[in-house]
């Protein structure tokens, strides 16, 4: 249950000192995706206008999942892409944010994610491909996030990132390299919504998918369903025709897509035939 603002506005200082047993004891859980995430009341409006966004977002998180990389989009005409994309029925964007030095390359950062968060209602998701993510982890969450992933090669403690971005209000997710064995990140998979399986290295647009990757994920999602676990597996590199219904097959369930995408004279109609594909499969397994 979502708190109102006037409810919020209604508890004064002295009231909340007067009242904070009583809050500690009844917190407010809000559904983020496959969780309950706790969160008391004094932690501001804010807070709940992120996860507003981020639970509306979630309901649409079902099935396949497509994600159009703005890193191959035409950032000369950002909005129109964003609106047409978005008509097409596309589920979320992808954003690489890269800082020169955790890769060997630079792209865009927070003006740009905050202007596509005031064009769109989509589902917004943030790969943090910098050298220190806590740093920024707030401001990209006031910025319109709603998924937040980062790399676990990067600096920091895992676990502290992925509490700062739940305390943002914003879904967490922990990314591979493709040279890191997936078994790194067990002991953090309880506790986010994605994990992001690169099928590329990390840094430029435009790569061939890495096959071996195939197999990593197939592990990967062999460990979650035996654990019972709700997070969910997302790809990132190489995504096109060929490879989403190996990488489907595999257990990835969002899929990120750039350069093949807005190749496409019609995005909507390939949109359509990778969706098509995976309901095949699932018709396939319940038979």
């Amino acid at each position: 249950m979502l708190l109102k603002k006037e409810d919020l506005t209604r508890i004064t200082e002295k009231n909340l000192c007067s009242r904070k047993n009583a809050i500690d004891e009844h917190r407010v859980l809000l559904y983020n995706e496959h969780r309950n995430v706790c969160f008391t009341e004094k932690m501001g409006q804010h807070f709940l206008n992120s996860m507003r966004k981020s639970v509306r977002g979630a309901r649409h998180i079902k099935n396949i999942q497509i994600s159009a990389s703005i890193l191959s989009a035409d950032m000369s005409n950002l909005s129109a892409v964003t609106e047409g994309l978005e008509r097409a029925g596309l589920d979320m964007l992808h954003f690489d944010v890269m800082d020169g030095q955790f890769v060997p390359n630079i792209s865009f950062g927070i003006p740009i994610l905050e202007a596509v968060d005031h064009c769109t209602n989509m589902f917004l998701d943030v790969h943090l491909m910098i050298q220190n993510p806590i740093q920024y982890i707030s401001q990209f969450a006031k910025a319109g996030a709603d998924l937040i992933t980062f790399h676990v090669e990067s600096n920091g403690d895992p676990a502290k990132i992925i509490d700062e971005i739940h305390h943002e209000g914003v879904q967490a997710g922990i990314v591979l390299r493709p040279g890191t064995p997936w078994e790194v990140v067990k002991p953090f998979l309880k506790d986010v919504e994605v994990v992001l399986v690169m099928t590329v290295e990390p840094g430029f647009g435009g790569q061939s998918f890495l096959w071996d990757m195939v197999e990593k994920v197939e592990q990967l999602h062999a460990f979650l369903t035996a654990n019972r676990l709700p997070c969910r597996i997302e790809v990132d590199g190489g995504i096109n025709a060929e490879t989403a219904p190996c990488i489907m097959r595999a257990g990835a369930e969002i899929l990120v897509i750039g350069s093949y995408l807005f190749r496409q004279a019609d995005p909507k109609a390939a949109m359509q035939w990778i969706r098509e594909k995976a309901a095949c499969m699932e018709e396939s397994t319940i038979r």
